[in-house]
């Protein structure tokens, strides 16, 4: 099999690993100005409970084959490090076996269908990408196809292979992406069998996910991370849980919200991907969580409109902020409309330690302390992993 560019680290003893990511992570904030915040306290890593077959979702490219791998006619895989150069991985250790039994169905109902494979220098051909995701507490599995057209030819023959022999399979669904570049997913998605998402619990709370929505690779590891944000702005504080407001910031599918949701007065999420707010309000909906409201935008653009009715005749309790942004970070303009809030805590949970200090940096500025930070093995083999800082008013 060709080195695999997806796990630079999996030949290290785990240990080893996640001392590493430690000592990298300390290191960073050891030369940061955090107030409130000693880096000698930064030495919690949570490892991984598992640290193979772990990843509940899978995002290949496929390529034309033009030295046929098994036979095949395709390249089924990821990138090769800095190229567009597609690394086939007929099996993967860290997708769990669901994922790589549907991946095997994937490339042999490929071939047979007829499926003409997409050519970037050229830009010619259907086929670009295949998607699975799967819910590793349900074990129910979504396929996602990512195609240039709508009605390309050997659709319906795909559809009909991966269904009748994907186990555990609940739906399959087309999404459109015409335009040359590096995004993986267009705008439109159609479900071509069976149902758009797939359900997961975490945390004791039945989600929903659809084929674009974001959720932790991890799942164990996300119920560690989503417990310890509890523990953190509940547990551990003295307030009248009962009557705090939790405001989940990029909060995708809501999860972080749902999860505390029995634990707070109310919970009101902002998140700009409209098919994961519909989700979100789905999932409320089917826990019986009456007291989770999600609004679509832009954090930037709605949070005002969100704090001011906050602070209007709804207010009722103090105010909890939890944020799980994309890698780039908070904008300046929402850390600002935090701060000036002044909530009595924030959470926050990033997969790119250099901005996630920047941050920090800027809400200290503006009257925080970081009064703990710890780090979980979100991403067993690699160099990521997700750190949790919280931030409380001076």
């Amino acid at each position: 099999m060709p080195q695999c560019p997806g796990c630079a680290r999996i030949a290290e003893p785990y240990q080893a690993q996640i001392d590493h990511k430690l000592q990298n992570v300390h290191n960073l904030f050891a030369g940061a100005s955090l107030s409130g915040l000693d880096a000698a306290s930064i030495c919690r890593i949570t490892p991984s409970p598992v640290t193979a077959a772990y990843r509940n979702r899978a995002r290949l490219a496929v390529r034309p084959e033009h030295a046929a791998i098994r036979g095949s006619r395709i390249q089924l895989g990821l990138y090769r490090a800095g190229t567009h150069d597609v690394v086939d991985i007929p099996g993967c250790p860290v997708q769990s076996d669901r994922i790589n039994a549907a991946v095997d169905v994937l490339r042999e109902a490929i071939d047979r269908s007829g499926v003409s494979i997409y050519d970037e220098h050229t830009q010619q051909g259907d086929l670009r990408y295949v998607t699975v995701r799967h819910g590793i507490r349900t074990d129910q599995v979504l396929v996602g196809i990512v195609a240039t057209s709508q009605g390309f030819r050997g659709r319906d023959e795909l559809v009909r292979e991966v269904m009748s022999r994907c186990k555990s399979l609940v739906g399959v669904v087309l999404n459109i992406n015409a335009t040359a570049g590096n995004a993986i997913f267009g705008p439109t998605c159609l479900t071509l069998a069976g149902r758009p998402y797939l359900e997961e619990i975490v945390c004791d709370v039945r989600i929903r996910l659809g084929l674009l929505s974001f959720f932790q690779v991890n799942t164990a590891m996300a119920e560690l991370a989503y417990g310890a944000i509890v523990q953190q702005l509940v547990d551990q504080f003295e307030l009248e849980a009962s009557r705090a407001t939790l405001f989940d910031l990029y909060c995708g599918v809501g999860t972080i919200g749902l999860v505390t949701a029995r634990r707070v007065g109310r919970v009101v999420g902002i998140e700009s991907n409209a098919e994961a707010v519909q989700l979100a309000r789905a999932s409320a909906e089917l826990n019986g969580l009456s007291n989770v409201t999600t609004c679509e935008g832009l954090v930037e653009d709605r949070l005002d409109a969100v704090l001011a009715d906050f602070a209007g005749p709804h207010r009722h309790g103090p105010a909890l902020v939890a944020v799980n942004p994309p890698r780039k970070g908070l904008a300046p303009a929402v850390v600002s409309q935090i701060a000036t809030f002044a909530p009595t805590r924030i959470a926050y949970l990033s997969c790119a330690p250099h901005t996630l200090i920047r941050d920090l940096e800027r809400f200290t500025a503006r009257g925080y302390e970081v009064r703990h930070v710890e780090l979980f093995d979100m991403f067993p083999h690699t160099d990521q992993v997700e750190t949790l800082a919280i931030l409380e008013r001076q």
